[in-house]
């Protein structure tokens, strides 16, 4: 008994564990000079900003989507995702706010909230 409830306990942190690893917390462009994607859990993903290439969303680029590494739940998504019509790979970090960007770096697009507002 004592076995099972501890087991149900060790799982249930895993996920919790896991959920906040991949959840966005918030995007920002530290002193640095660099956009920082940070999650509950983890180190934050650091982008140079002189090193991006800001391009315009293509059309229906957030449709049709599969996740490949990430989360999603609801409007929230982060990790990579590839949009199953076009067969582009993207990595996404969205909050559900509606104000996007999309830049390219090192070779792979980003889809991500709007840092500049």
């Amino acid at each position: 008994m004592i076995l099972t409830i501890a087991i149900i306990a060790v799982t249930f942190l895993v996920v919790v564990g896991v959920i906040l690893a991949y959840c966005p917390k918030g995007i920002s462009v530290n002193e640095n000079g660099q956009i920082q994607l940070s999650t509950y859990i983890g180190k934050p993903q650091l982008i140079p900003v002189d090193c991006i290439s800001i391009t315009e969303m293509p059309e229906g680029l957030l449709k049709h989507l599969i996740r490949t590494n990430g989360m999603s739940l609801g409007k929230i998504n982060y990790g990579h995702f590839k949009n199953t019509k076009t067969g582009q790979k993207m990595f996404l970090y969205l909050t559900g706010k509606e104000s996007r960007i999309c830049f390219t770096y090192n070779g792979e697009l980003y889809v991500v909230d709007d840092w500049r507002q």
